[in-house]
Order: C-alpha cells, then sequence, then structure tokens
C-alpha cells in the first residue's frame, strides 16, 4: 500500500489525500510512460533522435496547457495535474508508435517477431537492470530528500515543489543529451572508435554547458514570473523560496551535466553496473546530508544537498571513465575487444 510510505515521508494530513490521488493517478496509468519511453528509447537506438526531441518539446507544453486547464480551469486539483502527465505521455507514445508505422517499416513487429530469442532477451535484461537500478536509487535518494522537506510546512512544500518542476524542466534539457550518449557510445565502442566516444562526450559537454549558461541567465533575470506562472501563486514566500532553491540549484548544472553524460557513457561501453554505484553513493549522500544539513541549515541545508552529491559523485565516474577508457585502449591493442 501507498500509505505507509506516504506515512513515513512524513507528508502533512491536511494534503495527504490529495498527494494520495495524485501518486495512484500516475502509477495506475503507467503503462503510458513506459510505452513512450520503450518507443522514444527505439527510435534513438537506430539513429533518430531528432523526432524524440521533436515529441518531447510538444509533450512540454501540451503537459503545461493541460495543466492550466484541469487545475485551474477544470478545478481538478493535484488528480487533475496527474491525468494532464498522463495523457501527454499517451499522446506521446501514440505519435512515437504512428511514426514508425508509417516511416520506419523495419520496425514493424509481424509474427515471426513474437518468438523469444534468449539471447536477445538476456542482453537486454543485462543491459537494462543497470538503468533500472541506477534510476531506481537516484529516486529513492529524492524520496529521501522530500521527506526532510516535508517537515517544513505547506509553505516550503509548495516552494519546493515548483521549484522542482522548473528544476526538471531544465534537466530534461541537458539530460536528453546524456540519453542519446549512451547509445552513441554503445555504437562507437561497438565499431572500436574509442576516440569518437572521447570526442562526443567533449562536444556533448560543451553543448550541455552553453544550455546551463542559457538557464542561468533565465533564472536570474525571470526566473520569479517564471515560478508564478507555473505555479498560479503570488504568495511572496512560495516565490521567493523557490527562486532561491532554482538560485542556487542551476549553475551546478555543470557538475550535473559531467555527472550525467559521463554516467551515460558508462554505460554504453559495458560498464553496466558503475553508474548504479555511482547512484548508490549518490543515495547515501543523499540520506546523509538531508538529514543533518536540514537540521543544521533549514531549506539551506536542502537546496545544497543534491549540488554536493552531484560534486562527489561526477568526480568518482570520472576517475572511473578516465580508468575504463585506458582499459578499452588495451583492449584494442592487443585485439581481445572482441
Amino acid at each position: 500500500s501507498l500509505k505507509p510510505i506516504m506515512t513515513r515521508l512524513e507528508i502533512p494530513e491536511d494534503i495527504f489525500d490529495t498527494a494520495y490521488g495524485y501518486i495512484s493517478v500516475m502509477l495506475s496509468l503507467a503503462v503510458f510512460s513506459f510505452a513512450y519511453n520503450v518507443l522514444s528509447g527505439t527510435l534513438r537506438a537506430i539513429g533518430n533522435s531528432r523526432v524524440p526531441l521533436y515529441i518531447l518539446a510538444v509533450t512540454v507544453v501540451l503537459n503545461i496547457g493541460l495543466d492550466l486547464l484541469f487545475v485551474y480551469k477544470l478545478e481538478l486539483g493535484l488528480p487533475g495535474a496527474a491525468y494532464a502527465t498522463v495523457i501527454s505521455q499517451a499522446v506521446s507514445a501514440l505519435v512515437c508508435l504512428l511514426y514508425i508505422l508509417f516511416n520506419i517499416p523495419e520496425l514493424r513487429i509481424g509474427t515471426a517477431h513474437l518468438r523469444p530469442d534468449i539471447r536477445i532477451l538476456v542482453d537486454l535484461f543485462s543491459s537494462g537492470i543497470g538503468f533500472a537500478l541506477m534510476y531506481t536509487v537516484v529516486n529513492l535518494g529524492t524520496l529521501v530528500l522530500q521527506g526532510a522537506i516535508n517537515g517544513m510546512g505547506k509553505t516550503v512544500i509548495a516552494a519546493h515543489t515548483t521549484a522542482r518542476k522548473v528544476s526538471e524542466l531544465c534537466m530534461m534539457m541537458v539530460g536528453t543529451l546524456a540519453n542519446a550518449m549512451a547509445t552513441y557510445a554503445g555504437q562507437n565502442y561497438g565499431a572500436g572508435k574509442i576516440d569518437r566516444i572521447r570526442e562526443g562526450l567533449k562536444k556533448s559537454l560543451i553543448f550541455d554547458f552553453c544550455i546551463v549558461l542559457v538557464l542561468i541567465l533565465m533564472v536570474y533575470t525571470v526566473g520569479t514570473r517564471l515560478i508564478a506562472l507555473i505555479s498560479g501563486s503570488s504568495n511572496p514566500e512560495v516565490l521567493d523560496t523557490a527562486a532561491f532553491y532554482l538560485k542556487l540549484d542551476i549553475p551546478f548544472y555543470f557538475v550535473l551535466c559531467i555527472l550525467l553524460v559521463t554516467r551515460s557513457v558508462l554505460q554504453g561501453v559495458g560498464s553496466k553496473f558503475v553508474p548504479v554505484i555511482a547512484s548508490l553513493v549518490e543515495l547515501i549522500l543523499k540520506v546523509y546530508t538531508a538529514k543533518k544539513l536540514s537540521l543544521i541549515l533549514g531549506y539551506l541545508g536542502v537546496a545544497i544537498c543534491e549540488p554536493a552529491t552531484w560534486l562527489i559523485c561526477a568526480v568518482f565516474v570520472l576517475l572511473v571513465f578516465r580508468w575504463r577508457m585506458n582499459k578499452i585502449n588495451k583492449e584494442l591493442s592487443s585485439g581481445s575487444h572482441y
């Protein structure tokens, strides 16, 4: 049951039922999120990264529009926001499917494809379990962080929730390139083109850093207006707290980019459990810093928790990346790569 978990997270009683309604909708209709991720991931795997990006951009706009319609116009509350997200995911999955059916005949499924191939299933599972564990561990850390926030009152919860929405939109911009790098690194690793992996990593980081500069400029100029638009709140305390979080958080996206892109490259070159280890380190650090720093520094402790963990984990994955690249070069020199 969800309720014991939510109780453990110290969600205030006056918003408990609303939060339960939101989570119930999201989990019961998670199949649409699964479908979208599978279909868009398939398109990226065959080298078509533009279409998933376009669909993602349209989905974000649709999600915001439906949020405004369901929450403010129809007054459906938080469950309305959940339905807006689910509908957006369903539409994006449908568009991906239609694009594949009409434009990529090689990916159309026939009866011959329904027979399971154990070798492929094992390969998919071994690759997928690493990603699954990595994202599970990272999200567990986010839950721990949310638990520390829930004891700070409704105003801080509202401010942090709004700030996280803006932050997640920003993360989506830099995270998409990191996801693409996993596929890119895997393709070049299979071809033995290690120099292209290094070059791809450098160019990805340069591109991501340019995005981060734009995001920093945006947050420090129109950040408060953006927060007010997304939250619909005019409460100065909510707006100021959310803006404070973003102004502290977004500049550390330079470090986050290094962490995300390098971790994805490691995943692509076969280091399936190194990203999981990095995520476990991130979880442990989040648990420790969220509990300790929030008691000492209050919301400031919560705000600096993630940047601190990103910095430590980025150093870890960079060291592992250097070791892994040296190992691959030795394999290529000795002819044992294949």
